[in-house]
């Protein structure tokens, strides 16, 4: 399993690459708002994969580390079953 700093250096040099808009990330974010809303918790990521139609959850670790980096979630080290959205990420457009 891959160490969160280098998930970290993965996420960068992937995103640096790819600054277009990227609509899994986008569901993805906007599926843990819903999920907490709903719940009252985070979603595990394999939650998180199946929601978004991706099967490896290191795509979804990658992603999750993007959205952390740009400030719109926030977790404790080590446990992203409790990320939380911040107040800049609303209002996000509703799934299609």
């Amino acid at each position: 399993m891959l160490s969160r700093k280098e998930l970290v250096r993965m996420a960068k040099g992937v995103y640096e690459r790819k600054s277009r808009p990227c609509p899994t990330r986008d569901k993805l974010l906007q599926f843990i708002i819903l999920f907490r809303e709903d719940h009252g918790y985070s979603p595990t990521i394999r939650e998180m994969a199946a929601a978004v139609g991706v099967r490896s959850t290191c795509t979804i670790s990658q992603h999750l580390v993007f959205l952390e980096e740009n400030g719109l979630i926030t977790h404790t080290e080590g446990k992203w079953r409790d990320c939380i959205a911040t107040t800049n990420t609303l209002p996000i457009p509703a799934l299609t």
